[in-house]
């Protein structure tokens, strides 16, 4: 194990993705700063206002999630975004969020992804 104050940070940085996660799943768009937001309601549709738009190929089917639908990969299946594919991205950080859970049949469901962020000079 690593030192007890390593681990005491391990554990609150948990608790504290946990609480703004559970606080933030059902919020329409989350942060302004976002560059995408997908709530996988039915489709790949950007929910920011940045008209980044998804286009899936393969296998993906939308379910129940905790707050509205999740969208449902099976391993070969996937969502593209063509905006991002000339996105200058400079000297920027990228965050992207994402949570699945297995599900019974072998398939993991991605319960949300709550958006891409872009901090620094690129944006």
């Amino acid at each position: 194990m690593g030192s007890p104050i390593l681990n005491t940070l391990i554990a609150l940085l948990a608790t504290i993705m946990f609480m703004i996660s559970t606080v933030m799943a059902c919020s329409s768009c989350p942060h302004d700063c976002l560059l995408a937001y997908y709530p996988f309601e039915g489709d790949g549709t950007d929910s920011s206002g940045n008209n980044r738009d998804g286009t899936t190929t393969g296998d993906v089917s939308y379910a129940a999630g905790q707050c509205g639908q999740a969208a449902s990969f099976n391993g070969a299946s996937k969502m593209s975004v063509q905006s991002f594919a000339n996105f200058a991205w400079g000297t920027s950080s990228v965050s992207v969020y994402g949570s699945s859970a297995p599900v019974i049949g072998g398939t993991t469901r991605a319960s949300s992804i709550m958006g891409i962020t872009l901090q620094g000079a690129g944006r």
